[in-house]
């Protein structure tokens, strides 16, 4: 029988957890601590961009593919950079917002990962350098994710002639602000949304949930890293379910794009994306979504170093794919 590669629920409490993720979690050890301070976030964003250069990250992200274009675009707050394939076709536009609990992360962090979607994905990609906290606290990520939506719908014309497809898709942090943008666009209909898609996204100010405490610890993302996270992007402890940071407490899930959801079995956000999925399901949008097994948080940034994430990855293609051309 074929190796069991994700569920379509949380049938997963008796996998085991793979003993090389355990030597490799090193490398994601935040030193972040509370008290905050801006020595250790300096040390914390320092340790990222060691992590993004050299001969680690080719071991951590492999081969950049060769694309037609990478262009970074300034605009007033934040940057973009736009990703485009070697192709001759109108190609889907997809909005991209890295993950780094709005304190960590940027354009350079998800840099190969991007390239890869393009190419892999044959779409434009256009990701979002959205400012960060504490510096620029809640609710200025979304701010700056929803003008970068803004501006990619002006531009689409430029970005993939005669295409009119934009998706919104994210990675944790990212994976919320991506069905945030989704949220606001259905109030405000500035644009036309075809999808989101959303990866291990984080969705809840609150830590309820069963994984929350399952895997609190040594496995890439600790719950006490989310509560540090969580400190420095809402300066107001009741807005952890403000509907515009915690897109699981919106009264009105309805009438959004069809959505792509996938969570990793063994991460604190797993129990919250699954919930998310469910939510929107029960508000009648069309959801597929995949709970990858024996993995961790973060698993597509380093699929090509962990076990089973070449075929996490594959599979991950495959199913975006099906959403973007059948």
């Amino acid at each position: 029988m074929p190796e069991k590669l994700y569920s379509s629920d949380l049938e997963i409490f008796e996998v085991p957890f793979p003993k090389l993720f355990k030597k490799i979690l090193h490398f994601f050890e935040d030193p972040l601590k509370e008290p905050i301070t801006q020595e250790g976030l300096k040390k914390a964003r320092d340790l990222e961009k060691q992590i993004n250069k050299g001969l680690i990250k080719f071991l951590i992200h492999g081969f950049s593919p060769k694309l037609a274009s990478v262009v970074d675009i300034n605009l007033k707050n934040f940057n973009l950079r736009i990703y485009t394939p070697i192709s001759n076709e109108p190609l889907p536009v997809i909005i991209y917002f890295h993950g780094g609990g709005y304190v960590m992360g940027s354009i350079e962090n998800s840099d190969v990962l991007c390239r890869k979607f393009a190419k892999d994905l044959n779409v434009v990609i256009v990701s979002v350098a959205y400012r960060l906290s504490p510096e620029f606290p809640f609710p200025i990520a979304l701010e700056d994710s929803y003008s970068a939506a803004i501006w990619v719908n002006k531009h689409i014309s430029e970005l993939s002639e005669n295409s009119k497809k934009i998706y919104v898709m994210g990675d944790s942090a990212g994976g919320g602000l991506a069905t945030l943008v989704a949220l606001k666009n259905k109030c405000q209909k500035d644009f036309e949304i075809s999808g989101q898609i959303l990866i291990y996204p984080w969705v809840s100010g609150e830590f309820n949930y069963p994984s929350s405490d399952l895997f609190k610890e040594g496995y890439v993302l600790s719950k006490k890293m989310l509560k540090v996270f969580r400190k420095c992007y809402i300066t107001n402890p009741k807005d952890s379910q403000n509907p515009d940071f915690s897109p699981i407490y919106n009264s009105d899930l309805s009438k959004l794009p069809k959505t792509i959801l996938f969570t990793a079995s063994h991460d604190p956000l797993r129990d919250q994306g699954n919930a998310y999925a469910k939510k929107l399901l029960k508000a009648g949008n069309q959801v597929i979504y995949k709970n990858y097994l024996q993995t961790v948080h973060g698993f597509l940034t380093i699929y090509g170093f962990i076990p089973r994430g070449k075929k996490i990855y594959r599979d991950f293609i495959q199913t975006l794919r099906k959403m973007l051309y059948d």
